[in-house]
């Protein structure tokens, strides 16, 4: 009986740490949703910042763009306040600090890049609990990798 608690309990955490990787991908696919950009562009700009800083760990471009995928039907579900809420809940603030710091350096990377794409994502970032000074200083390193 331990063995198969054991092996569940694992099942559960690899599980969680699924959901984990995915949900650091949120706010990256939530700026492409609602500034409603090109998906393959905007998606091969979020690959491209996956591969610069390295995280999450393992994901490929085609991860990146099933993820991605995923993240839109919770949108289409729930909304994008119920994702940042699911953010919160599930994430710790290092991991949303993580998921800004990736949707910042995925915005550099777009040649669709706009003005209004820094203004979608400070005003989520101050939605999942991150101030404005943290915002800044995500900003300026994403901004510093570009």
């Amino acid at each position: 009986m331990g063995f198969i608690n054991k092996l569940l309990g694992s099942r559960a955490a690899q599980g969680l740490a699924r959901d984990t990787q995915v949900l650091t991908l949120a706010p990256a696919v939530m700026r492409m949703s609602i500034g409603g950009k090109d998906a393959t562009t905007e998606l091969d700009a979020l690959s491209a910042a996956v591969a610069k800083l390295g995280y999450p760990e393992g994901f490929s471009p085609e991860r990146v763009f099933a993820a991605a995928s995923e993240l839109v039907r919770m949108i289409g579900a729930g909304g994008v306040t119920a994702l940042t809420d699911k953010m919160k809940a599930d994430l710790t603030p290092e991991a949303r600090a993580d998921a800004m710091r990736l949707a910042l350096t995925a915005a550099f990377c777009s040649p669709l890049r706009d003005s209004g794409d820094i203004g979608i994502l400070a005003s989520m970032a101050e939605q999942i609990g991150i101030d404005h000074a943290a915002f800044e200083t995500l900003f300026e390193a994403a901004k510093a990798l570009h």
